[in-house]
């Protein structure tokens, strides 16, 4: 076992830190649910790679392996795009991998998807709680691409819908200098009104823009 509660108020994880239920992250107006967010082990980050090398079909990276990287397409001349997909999704939704073709027609890029359905595919309460996984392990993977490549997190792009948009800003306020995060349709419940150290912000990165596509509420939107 990799973690240990701490009096039910934090969980601490060997690789990725510890994470509290302390505001701002619950009992706040506007996101009053609880709990911690699931191991890493649950969440089950993956890093899925496509270049124009392998426009179809993806290698799997991780940073707990680095030899994956080595023997992969990644290659540091290249500026990289994560997709960071949302709730109840998963990284092999047709339309996911079609962004990274999308891009090679235009740009020589390592396109990046995330998968994290581990921790998405629950309650959604849940699955709020899970986006800080999903930003460390993102960070843990910049973090060793600039150790152990020399690679800027300038030439870092996040790409995050719903959930993922908010994935994107917690892996950009962990780590400063990231280039660019892109928000598509960033969830709101749950983050509507927070602090921004909870969700999405202009102060995650080096350049931050939202698109929204889709203007309808939720039952449950704030």
């Amino acid at each position: 076992m990799n973690f240990s509660p701490i009096r039910g108020r934090q969980v601490c994880y060997r690789r990725l830190g510890c994470f509290t239920d302390k505001p701002p992250w619950s009992g706040i107006p506007g996101r009053e649910l609880a709990g911690l967010p699931s191991s890493p082990e649950y969440v089950n980050t993956n890093f899925l790679l496509y270049t124009r090398d392998n426009t179809m079909k993806y290698q799997k990276i991780s940073a707990t392996s680095p030899s994956t990287i080595k023997a992969s397409n990644f290659r540091t001349h290249r500026k990289t795009r994560f997709l960071i997909h949302g709730h109840l999704a998963g990284a092999d939704l047709p339309w996911i991998s079609k962004m990274c073709r999308f891009m090679f027609h235009t740009e020589d890029v390592n396109c990046i998807l995330t998968d994290w359905r581990g921790g998405s595919n629950g309650l959604y309460t849940e699955a709020v709680n899970n986006v800080r996984i999903v930003g460390a392990e993102l960070v843990y993977l910049v973090n060793l691409l600039e150790k152990d490549y020399g690679y800027s997190p300038d030439n870092i792009h996040f790409i995050g819908h719903s959930l993922g948009a908010h994935a994107a800003g917690e892996a950009g306020r962990r780590k400063p200098g990231i280039g660019r995060i892109t928000g598509l349709d960033p969830a709101g419940p749950l983050f509507q009104y927070t602090p921004t150290t909870v969700r999405l912000d202009p102060s995650d990165a080096k350049f931050v823009d939202i698109i929204h596509t889709h203007a309808g509420h939720l039952f449950f939107d704030f």
